[in-house]
């Protein structure tokens, strides 16, 4: 088996589990809530670092609220066009700053959240999140790749 498809297994292994503990967390007899609130806190700081343009970072940092986020999850306020509403935005979010040969890839993983949703409310949220966080990781690894092409790296 080659090192490639020996990282590929390990990484999607410890994505499967990570989807399940966040899926445990919010299916316990109390949520876990802070824990998703936690993990959306994660998303905004990682995207605001890779955001340069202080405008677009103010206004990025403001739609996405910790604290509104957190008011509705724990509230139970959250409705299913909030959630659909923030998965766009986030998705339109990845778009923008990631590489538009990527565009395709990011709303096929955009569509599985959707339909994850529609079938279990809680899988859905789960793999918004891990989907998510593919995005960022492909944006890092594009970045990455655009340094080492640009200093002549392997």
């Amino acid at each position: 088996m080659s090192t490639l498809n020996i990282e590929k297994q390990i990484r999607e292994t410890a994505r499967k589990a990570w989807r399940d503990v966040i899926e445990e967390k919010l299916t316990q007899e109390q949520p876990d809530f802070e824990y998703v609130v936690t993990l959306y806190t994660e998303f905004k700081k990682k995207v605001l670092e890779l955001v340069l343009n202080e405008k677009l970072k103010k206004l990025i940092d403001e739609d996405l609220d910790v604290v509104l986020f957190k008011q509705m999850i724990v509230s139970d306020s959250f409705n299913v066009n909030d959630f659909f509403n923030l998965v766009e935005y986030c998705f339109v979010i990845c778009k923008k700053l990631g590489s538009a040969a990527r565009d395709n890839d990011t709303d096929e993983l955009k569509k599985e959240v959707y339909i994850e949703f529609g079938s279990d409310v809680f899988k859905g949220i789960s793999l918004f999140f891990l989907n998510l966080n593919i995005c960022i990781d492909w944006i890092y690894e594009d970045i990455l790749k655009i340094t080492k092409d640009i200093r002549g790296e392997k």
